[in-house]
């Protein structure tokens, strides 16, 4: 149901543009399923028109760490560096965001994922005080869809239902204007759907600062499972002493979408563990 691949980069993106000044922030996000936590923080730097991007996760810091993608001018071309293996990939910030949701569109791909009944509501917009002293606005949704699939000789239906909040700021300085968590969990995979929730948070003028989705899923033999998922700027810290090599394109050996593909796969599975 969930694309965290595709999530994932299309967060890193959604921050590759124009900034002033050396801004660090720090993003986190924390899924929380049967009784269980999986969490994992993106530390992205801004300096002009470069940007880097680390993982790591809260209980094992090494995570990520010979893991990062980098940006030299704005965007425009984004490299994915593994400092582990020496290698790397480059290309425009289209084709990574394609490469590195590659094999969760197969998964769906492979199970047949159908969206069908989608409805959503916006039940609440209202202004909600300030977060990190940025003034903010709060949007509740609800979303409510059938989602079915079928692998061989398995199938199965599900009633889905999310409520989604959403905290989002007009801007932050240091940060391009593209906005934060453009593509977030609350997306169902349904491009219609999907296009009537960018009109009603609008992502694409804002900054997301916070999110909270709840679900609740119902078999078609009345079993019923629950998430939540939380995605919150954690800290924007204004950066003075940076390391010389902090945007530095280090020697590395020049690897296909591929390997690419199967690197980013592996980096997403360690984290999310």
């Amino acid at each position: 149901m969930y694309k965290p691949g595709f999530i994932v980069v299309s967060l890193i993106l959604s921050y590759m543009g124009l900034a002033f000044g050396a801004t660090e922030v720090e993003l986190v996000n924390e899924r929380i399923a049967d009784g269980k936590k999986k969490a994992y923080t993106i530390k992205a730097l801004f300096l002009g028109q470069k940007s880097r991007y680390t993982f790591y996760t809260e209980e094992d810091a090494k995570i990520g760490n010979g893991t990062y993608m980098l940006s030299l001018d704005g965007g425009g071309t984004v490299y994915y560096i593994d400092r582990n293996s020496n290698t790397c990939y480059h290309g425009s910030s289209e084709e990574v965001l394609e490469i590195s949701s590659n094999f969760m569109l197969k998964t769906t791909d492979k199970f047949k994922l159908k969206i069908q009944e989608g409805e959503i509501r916006k039940v609440l917009e209202e202004d909600a005080g300030a977060i990190h002293g940025l003034p903010t606005k709060h949007t509740l949704i609800t979303i409510g869809f059938t989602a079915s699939y079928k692998y061989m000789l398995f199938n199965n239906k599900y009633k889905v239902k999310r409520v989604v909040d959403v905290w989002v700021t007009p801007k932050i300085a240091g940060i391009n204007d593209q906005g934060i968590f453009q593509r977030a969990w609350e997306y169902t995979g349904d491009e219609e759907l999907d296009q009537e929730l960018r009109a009603i948070i609008g992502t694409g003028n804002n900054y997301r600062l916070r999110s909270e989705i709840n679900q609740t899923m119902v078999d078609k033999k009345g079993k019923e499972s629950s998430a939540q998922i939380l995605q919150y700027v954690k800290s924007i810290t204004e950066i003075d002493d940076l390391p010389e090599d902090a945007f530095r394109l280090p020697e590395c050996k020049e690897i296909d979408a591929k390997k690419m593909e199967k690197n980013f796969k592996a980096l997403l599975k360690a984290l999310l563990k």
